[in-house]
């Protein structure tokens, strides 16, 4: 999905607002893998390194 959205994205098919709902929702993946909502992680089993270029 991410794939096609990318090309959408660079055709110029996604408003200003849809790109921002992407970008938290990819936030709030990216927090998820890490582990961030839990309470205690065990250890890194998946290492993403992600950067918002719109802040």
């Amino acid at each position: 999905m991410l794939d096609h959205a990318a090309d959408d994205i660079d055709r110029g098919l996604w408003t200003d607002a849809e790109l921002e709902g992407m970008a938290d929702a990819l936030d709030s993946l990216t927090a998820a893998l890490r582990g961030q909502d839990q309470a205690t992680v065990r250890r890194d089993v998946l290492v993403i390194d992600s950067e918002r270029i719109d802040r």
